[in-house]
């Protein structure tokens, strides 16, 4: 494996292909940005430009059009974190792009721009910003020799915050691993996030899977709850949008939790532009017309407070919930993201939920910073027992495995499963998929989840509780709540024995209910059926099932191992 700065050397030589012959401070130079050991290969994106500018009026954007590239229309303005807005322009190219965003700046439009790449179908956005890895904090004196400015250090061992004085965050990212002193520098990715949803408790018997009155759809959480409905020190991580931290079926389980957008301890839901819930809220601005409401949902599906008197009861009833608010208008910093892993991990969270995903983001690869966190807080959190680390699959179907977070080898990956036991037309599949979980069905008026909505009418419904929430984004909070009560049985599992328990206790459930040739030309109980191992790209190793699951935690052998292959769930059948 080449040393970082064999590799910027090596790159320099013999990539220069990949790199145009522009001045050092312009980004359209570049055709490569460093990953770790490796050179991440792009090109520019022909349809997209990544401005300086906070909410620029889509009007003034077309008026410079309108002068320099005449024959293009504005497509689409996308908001993302910070002073960043990103635009979509039809019938243009990227060096007719370069001279919008040179005439928006004289406008006065925005007061930078930057070229955004396109990975495959994919696309990512890069400014100034940049994360770096230091051996040691002698090395900071050498950053503005290579012209970058020190921002602060993170709360990642080692990393801090940077950006390049001119503006080139990928220009500075490589001359950054020329430094001894560096283990790694990387342009601090923009990631575009958004929900993965479509959308003796009084409602208890709304929420069909829990435990269903034909036993078909649930995941018998009955017979799991008979051996444990959680424990207060097991503590269930929710990172999502907002959340309605005074709903009364919530607010008894919530111990802690902040608010990663706004960099505060409060992730109390707000508004936003993209919609959420039922409609416009009355209490919103009218610029950001909605409240957010998916994860109030999503915290309640796991470990709403259950045998009450209200409402219903979360699959984890008597876990403890901490709350991070990490999406606000559906975008975070890599640095912003890996961080929150981190800070959530240090204050005692033992699961974390992550009804979200990638969109236009998603054929990037983790960052580095990412990926470390990951990596870390997996096999050394919660005192060398590792963190479980919940994803959702998606909701395109189409294959996870594009979906650098659902690709991760130590988190678990949800698909969705139907009411009736089918696969949930909508779930993204793959070899990534680790186990399916109940979710809102697509035929014959299948229902959805039953679970918390933000109280009032602001919500999903106008009451405080609804049934329609779906989407892998409702799936994935299922596994996670009995991830949670599998802890609760047995708290000295590892994080990757807890993957194995889910995956060896699951039941083989088949896409064969539903006419999917007629659906959609494919027999998909062949082409998700179960391989030799057990494992379907359907429903990875099948449907969850918590009594199985709770069971075999208490008597699983101590010798099973805690890091698994395709093949582990076979060495406790």
């Amino acid at each position: 494996m080449l040393h970082r700065v064999g590799l910027a050397v090596s790159i320099a030589l013999t990539l220069t292909c990949l790199f145009a012959t522009a001045a050092a401070a312009d980004p359209y130079r570049w055709r490569a940005y460093p990953n770790g050991d490796r050179a991440v290969a792009f090109d520019h994106a022909d349809d997209w430009l990544l401005l300086a500018a906070d909410a620029p009026s889509p009007a003034a954007i077309e008026n410079v059009m309108a002068k320099v590239v005449p024959d293009a229309t504005l497509a689409r303005v996308l908001p993302l974190v910070g002073p960043r807005t990103a635009i979509e322009v039809s019938g243009s190219s990227y060096k007719a792009l370069r001279r919008l965003g040179e005439a928006l700046v004289a406008e006065r439009v925005a007061t930078r721009f930057w070229p955004v790449i396109r990975r495959g179908p994919g696309i990512g956005f890069f400014d100034e910003r940049l994360a770096v890895a230091v051996r040691d904090d002698g090395v900071l004196k050498q950053f503005a020799s290579v012209g970058v400015k020190v921002l602060a250090p993170t709360r990642l061992e080692g990393v801090w915050a940077a950006e390049a004085i001119d503006g080139d965050g990928i220009g500075a990212a490589w001359a950054l691993s020329s430094l001894p002193g560096v283990r790694w520098a990387e342009p601090d990715m923009i990631r575009d996030a958004v929900p993965a949803a479509l959308l003796r408790d009084p409602q208890i018997g709304d929420q069909w899977h829990l435990e269903s009155d034909d036993d078909v759809g649930d995941i018998d959480v009955g017979a799991a709850w008979d051996i444990t409905t959680g424990d207060l020190d097991v503590v269930v991580g929710i990172f999502d949008n907002g959340f309605d931290r005074d709903h009364p079926d919530l607010a008894p389980n919530i111990i802690g939790g902040f608010d990663a957008v706004d960099n505060d301890d409060d992730p109390e839901a707000e508004c936003e532009s993209d919609q959420d819930g039922l409609g416009p809220a009355a209490t919103c601005p009218a610029d950001r017309p909605y409240r957010q409401s998916h994860g109030t949902a999503v915290a309640g599906v796991s470990a709403a407070r259950g045998d009450n008197g209200v409402n219903g009861s979360g699959v984890c009833p008597r876990c403890s919930l901490y709350l991070v608010r990490l999406l606000g208008e559906e975008s975070f910093r890599s640095l912003t993201n890996a961080q929150a892993f981190a800070r959530a991990e240090a204050e005692g969270v033992w699961v974390i939920n992550n009804s979200w995903g990638p969109n236009l983001t998603r054929f990037i690869p983790l960052s580095i910073a990412e990926r470390e966190t990951l990596n870390r807080i997996t096999t050394e959190g919660r005192g060398g027992k590792g963190v479980v680390i919940v994803f959702a699959a998606g909701n395109d179907l189409a294959p996870a495995d594009s979906n650098p977070y659902t690709a991760h080898p130590f988190v678990i990956t949800v698909s969705a499963s139907s009411r009736r036991d089918d696969f949930a037309c909508y779930s993204n599949y793959g070899q990534v998929v680790s186990i399916a979980a109940p979710s809102q069905g697509c035929f014959d008026d299948e229902p959805g989840i039953a679970t918390t909505d933000y109280v009032g009418a602001e919500g999903y419904d106008p009451t405080d509780f609804t049934r329609g929430f779906s989407g892998t984004s409702a799936a994935s909070p299922v596994a996670a709540g009995l991830a949670g009560l599998v802890l609760a049985a047995n708290p000295e599992l590892t994080a990757q024995q807890v993957k194995l328990v889910l995956e060896a206790s699951a039941d083989k459930i088949r896409a064969d209910k539903h006419d999917w040739q007629a659906s959609l030309g494919v027999d998909l109980a062949a082409e998700f059926d179960y391989d030799e191992n057990g494992f379907s790209p359907g429903f990875g190793y099948g449907r969850i099932n918590a009594g199985r699951a709770v069971a075999l935690a208490i008597d699983l052998p101590d010798n099973v191992a805690g890091i698994c292959d395709d093949s582990c769930p076979r060495c406790v059948e």
